[in-house]
């Protein structure tokens, strides 16, 4: 029970790729909306009845294997939601002139599974070159290059057909002449 509010993540992430490999669109299941705010007390209770069974198979003998596997399980699963947050790096590309930066808005996420799945595919676009997807705000930020291919339609068309709605676009700033790596540097940001 304790990991319940973590292993709705990994349920999301199947619904992903289930997604991925366009045979069911379902977006975000609305696990984390439900359970998020039961994260921590249930990671603790969790921890409590682990430290509970090794102690009591430390007494009767138990097989470590079982034990370890039950710890493993509940350490991937429990952490499963900051581990996706970790993982999601910038994306990676050559410097380009002429970038343009969005920020636009995204209905429909609810989890760190949903934040990876919609960071995937904004990255996937073309002439993405970095982005950010922000869960608690349900925006994201993007540096396109127009030429690149980017086109807004279709990334709306995308995130649509995968469960998430595009509701906001902003046009942030354009900038012929400065490169995306070095505003990286100097901003900090993406």
């Amino acid at each position: 029970a304790g990991l319940l509010s973590s292993s709705c993540c990994a349920i999301q992430l199947a619904l992903n790729l289930l997604a991925t490999l366009s045979v069911a669109r379902v977006g975000c299941a609305g696990f984390n909306k439900v359970l998020g705010p039961w994260r921590q007390p249930l990671r603790y209770a969790s921890c409590a009845w682990l430290v509970v069974l090794w102690a009591h198979g430390a007494r009767r003998a138990w097989p470590s294997k079982q034990l370890l596997l039950s710890t493993s399980t509940f350490v991937a699963l429990a952490f499963l939601p900051e581990l996706l947050l970790m993982t999601g790096g910038p994306a990676l590309a050559p410097p380009a002139e002429g970038h343009t930066r969005y920020e636009i808005q995204i209905r429909g996420m609810g989890c760190e599974a949903c934040q990876s799945h919609v960071r995937r595919i904004l990255d996937g676009s073309p002439g993405v070159f970095a982005s950010k997807v922000d869960l608690d705000t349900g925006t994201a930020s993007l540096v396109v290059h127009e030429q690149w291919g980017f086109n807004l339609t279709a990334l709306a068309q995308r995130l649509l057909q995968d469960g998430y709605e595009l509701v906001k676009t902003t046009n942030i700033q354009t900038n012929p002449v400065e490169s995306s790596v070095e505003h990286r540097k100097d901003s900090g940001e993406l």
